[in-house]
């Protein structure tokens, strides 16, 4: 089992604990997760997580190298936020002339420049729009010049 923590937008650090056979796991996280409970640390909920697109434009109902790449972006979002504290993607759509990949962060203004240096490493980068929904609507946050019409 991998245990990991440490602050959030940071790589944290891992300790590996291995399981003695017939070991119960639910009880070892719950084991684990008491000592930053006692520290005053807390879930935090769902509802209260910022929602993030990675929106990339394609021809149609996109190809397969389309739903590739996006299959590629979901896992490397999964990565890189989930080893920095900072949330998970949650899938994809496709079609309409748009891909979108929701993300879901528990700080958005953390997660962004982490993303965008991500997809930029990656080499995916060109071609994508990155925007933070919310109630009031969606804002583009990069590139930082957009000027098109972003929607989902």
């Amino acid at each position: 089992m991998t245990v990991h923590w440490g602050v959030i937008g940071e790589r944290g650090t891992t300790r590996t604990i291995p399981l003695k056979g017939g070991e119960d796991p639910d009880k070892v996280i719950a084991k684990e997760s008491q000592r930053p409970k006692t520290e005053g640390y807390k879930k935090v909920s769902p509802a209260k997580h910022a929602r993030i697109i990675v929106q990339y434009r394609i021809n149609g109902m996109g190809t397969p190298e389309d739903l590739d790449r996006g299959h590629e972006v979901e896992g490397l979002m999964n990565e890189c936020l989930g080893w920095l504290g900072l949330g998970d993607c949650d899938g994809n759509d496709i079609g309409s002339g748009t891909m979108n990949i929701f993300c879901f962060v528990v700080d958005s203004a953390v997660a962004i420049p982490h993303i965008v240096g991500e997809l930029k490493a990656k080499g995916l980068l060109e071609g994508a729009v990155v925007a933070i929904s919310s109630e009031e609507g969606d804002t583009v946050v990069w590139p930082k010049d957009f000027t098109g019409e972003f929607s989902i």
